[in-house]
């Protein structure tokens, strides 16, 4: 008898052609680059902050180095706009009731960077961070601020204590004394909320909307 083969004969899986995996590897390099995109977006208002508090924290050293003196941020004394390094308006004059009493202005920030603007060496340091972390705000007309990567107002304190008259920083942590000052730098982080961050006298942990916050002494050299 004569067998007949069978014409259903098997094939082999088709393999991908080469037009086909370039689409496929094209694809895949856009979606990568999306990626890496966004990400790199999302942490560039963090490194800028950053940045801009290494180079303040930068400054306060050069500044006290200078001149054996430190800024104190609960200075309330008034400060003129005509003196001889003039801020970024060169044609105001008068004065300005600058600095932090009870409650917090978003002026300590200003009063150092008047102050450190004095002095040659920590003028060229601070004038040295990107040109939108320095603004003049508005809040203190005449006066430059120091702003982080989210557009908001950076705090500066010469130290943290809880038994003085002071209370707008009472939710910085608790570093230095007026004796002994440890000047710092800090942002409100991506949140734009301060939170209480003191630990007070209990130790406490942080509250949440503190736990985004930023601060100099952390970033080292």
């Amino acid at each position: 008898m004569k067998r007949h083969r069978n014409n259903l004969t098997s094939r082999a899986p088709r393999g991908w052609s080469l037009v086909e995996m370039l689409v496929v590897v094209a694809l895949i390099t856009i979606l990568l680059g999306i990626l890496i995109n966004t990400a790199s977006e999302s942490r560039a208002p963090i490194e800028l902050t950053k940045t801009t508090l290494k180079t303040a924290q930068g400054a306060a050293t050069e500044y006290e180095v200078k001149t054996n003196n430190w800024v104190n941020h609960h200075d309330t004394g008034a400060i003129a706009w005509a003196t001889a390094r003039r801020m970024n308006k060169p044609g105001s004059t008068g004065n300005a009731t600058i600095g932090i009493g009870a409650t917090d202005t978003g002026q300590s920030a200003e009063r150092f960077v008047w102050a450190a603007l004095q002095v040659e060496s920590s003028a060229k340091i601070i004038r040295s961070v990107e040109k939108d972390a320095l603004q003049d705000t508005g809040n203190t007309a005449g006066m430059l601020d120091l702003l982080d990567g989210w557009g908001n107002p950076i705090r500066y304190a010469a130290f943290v204590s809880q038994t003085d008259t002071v209370t707008w920083d009472d939710n910085l942590p608790l570093r230095g004394t007026e004796s002994r000052p440890d000047p710092f730098f800090a942002s409100a982080g991506p949140d734009g909320k301060w939170g209480d961050a003191s630990q007070g006298t209990n130790n406490a942990v942080p509250n949440a909307d503190a736990a985004d916050n930023i601060y100099s002494f952390n970033l080292g050299e």
